[in-house]
């Protein structure tokens, strides 16, 4: 990092060096004012852009199983396949359901006849009341177990819970399986979702109470030139062990043609906008700058009512416009641009102030 810095510094002081080099060093040998250009200070820079580097993920991707286990009779779809909520995905053998059924349906059918019979010779006073009851329990007890052989022939349906793609199909015809073992995956297709991974430092940006995130960055996919712009939908608190990095997650109305689970994504974030980093520095162009007496040091001509003084600035980094200066100029002062190796401390000079960019 140290070496960096010099790098840095020492590049612009002999970019400096050419700049200046370039001027004339005739003295001025009459007492008529300097006349230099001037630069007005802009506005603090606001957008800090980053690339991010992100995949679609497939959407609320959801295993798929039967409530009960048994012999897998037919799976009735294949990977890559659209599906519409209530659709038969798979079945299990119900033989053995069936039987079950027709059995809980006959001992329900006499359950009830009996049950009318007792109504009729207890009206004729023929049973007692708790032959009644008795009865009464019998017919509700063959219900429920005939109900519940419904349900268990239902059970050997698997049906789609919600419209999408199936994703993957582990399983085949005829395999045994258990009670909630996944028979095959699926996910909504009427949506993109973007996983992007981020560092510890981005994470710690992020304000875990905010709640209103409506920033929405500029996001493209590989081989595909339109621009996007999902909103936010989640980020994970904890690192991912396998490459110590947290998950950051966007979301997206699904297109046309549509953008299929797997495919890279660019993210462009405006820090700023997007309350990651605070605004700061101010670009000029170059040759506003002095440099000073040690590699680290650099100095600018402030002009007022006629006037120069000069300051000394911290320069963040170079641009292509110029350099950012992040502490020692504000909005709306006015730099010298021109003659800065003839500038002294307090010396009159006329300028002609040469704006700044809109």
């Amino acid at each position: 990092m140290f070496l960096q810095q010099r790098k840095f510094y020492g590049a612009l002081i002999v970019t400096l060096a050419v700049l200046q080099g370039c001027e004339s060093e005739e003295t001025i040998r009459d007492k008529a004012p300097l006349s230099v250009t001037s630069y007005t200070v802009p506005h603090p820079v606001e957008k800090r852009f980053r690339e991010f580097k992100g995949k679609v993920e497939p959407a609320e991707l959801t295993n798929v199983s039967f409530r009960i286990g048994g012999e897998l009779d037919a799976i009735l779809v294949r990977s890559g396949q659209k599906v519409k909520r209530g659709e038969l995905l798979a079945l299990l053998n119900s033989d053995r359901s069936r039987q079950q059924l027709a059995d809980a349906e006959v001992r329900y059918q006499l359950a009830q006849k009996q049950l009318n019979r007792g109504k009729e010779l207890f009206t004729k006073k023929m049973i007692s009341r708790s032959e009644l009851d008795s009865l009464t329990a019998n017919r509700r007890i063959a219900e429920v177990t005939y109900r519940q052989a419904q349900n268990q022939l239902e059970y050997a349906r698997l049906v789609a819970p919600f419209d999408g793609v199936i994703s993957s199909v582990p399983k085949k015809a005829f395999e045994s399986v258990q009670t909630g073992e996944p028979i095959l995956s699926m996910y909504q297709s009427d949506i993109v979702q973007i996983r992007v991974a981020i560092s510890d430092a981005i994470q710690a940006m992020i304000d875990p109470d905010e709640k209103d995130r409506v920033y929405q960055p500029q996001v493209t996919f590989l081989n595909d030139d339109r621009h996007f712009y999902p909103r936010y939908l989640k980020h994970s608190s904890e690192q991912l062990p396998e490459n110590q990095s947290y998950e950051f997650w966007l979301q997206m109305d699904q297109v046309e043609p549509p953008i299929l689970p797997g495919t890279s994504a660019s993210i462009r974030v405006d820090m700023v906008k997007a309350g990651l980093q605070k605004a700061h520095g101010y670009e000029v162009p170059m040759t506003v700058l002095d440099a000073g007496d040690s590699p680290e040091a650099f100095y600018v001509w402030k002009l007022s009512h006629g006037s120069v003084s000069k300051k000394v600035v911290e320069v963040e980094r170079i641009t292509e416009e110029g350099v950012i200066i992040s502490d020692g100029v504000t909005k709306g002062e006015q730099l010298v641009n021109s003659g800065l190796r003839k500038l002294r401390d307090g010396m009159s000079v006329n300028y002609i102030n040469e704006g700044s960019p809109q």
